[in-house]
């Protein structure tokens, strides 16, 4: 079975194109419709708004404009449609013709070349969305690694202060550097004068040489009784400390 060589529609119109067919049982039909417009485009048809192929035979095609109502539209569906059917050895080509009496003074666009623009409208639209949040990430890391800013000009203003006129009428202090060349006025170290200041401190401890009695210090250097005379002569001992 299959459906006449030629239809016309009009705005509200379904028309549905069914065939047929039938092969040895242990060879499987195959179905696929392609759709010629006016300007000689030819594509394999897909189900859309205005396309309906039944499934998973795909041997039943519907043409439905019944929520149509511009003319534009309708004309964008007319042309030649076929419907191939075949198996591994043999194929059938059927013919079918859509027209309309509308008439319509706009070039119209087939059902396939609107998907096509939706589709690239939408792989735009998610570009551009993609390409924004990058440029905010990098936004921000950008302004991470260079830290926050302290605003000393904004919180003098507010304090009362002028900082530029303060600089022009002051400048800055001249301080020395760190890794200054010149060579500080430090005192210069004399070995001979501190050789002289120990001989003194020796010839001042050698006016209590042999004078002194040693066991007259403690533990911790203090002094037990009075300085012995420096001329006093030894005593001899006594028979009882013999």
């Amino acid at each position: 079975e299959r459906p006449l060589g030629s239809y016309k529609i009009v705005p509200g119109d379904v028309l549905n194109l069914a065939v047929v067919a039938d092969t040895d049982p242990s060879l499987a039909l195959q179905y696929k419709w392609i759709f010629t417009d006016r300007q000689g485009n030819e594509k394999e048809i897909e189900s859309n708004e205005y396309w309906k192929i039944s499934w998973p035979n795909n041997n039943n095609l519907t043409i439905d404009v019944r929520q149509v109502t511009d003319p534009g539209v309708v004309f964008s569906l007319t042309g030649d449609y076929k419907l191939k059917i075949y198996h591994n050895y043999d194929q059938k080509i059927i013919n079918v013709t859509i027209e309309t009496d509308i008439i319509t003074t706009v070039a119209p666009q087939s059902p396939i070349v609107q998907q096509a623009n939706l589709n690239f409208i939408i792989y735009i639209a998610v570009a551009v969305v993609f390409l924004i949040i990058v440029i905010i990430v990098v936004f921000c890391l950008v302004r991470r690694n260079q830290g926050g800013v302290y605003s000393v000009d904004k919180k003098e203003v507010a304090a009362g202060h002028d900082p530029e006129k303060e600089l022009l009428e002051h400048g800055f202090q001249d301080l020395s550097r760190a890794d200054d060349d010149r060579i500080p006025n430090y005192p210069v170290y004399d070995y001979e004068d501190e050789k002289n200041i120990i001989d003194d401190d020796d010839d001042s401890l050698g006016e209590y040489e042999g004078d002194l009695e040693l066991n007259k210090f403690n533990e911790d250097g203090s002094f037990i009784g009075l300085y012995a005379n420096k001329k006093d002569k030894k005593t001899p001992k006594s028979e009882s400390d013999v």
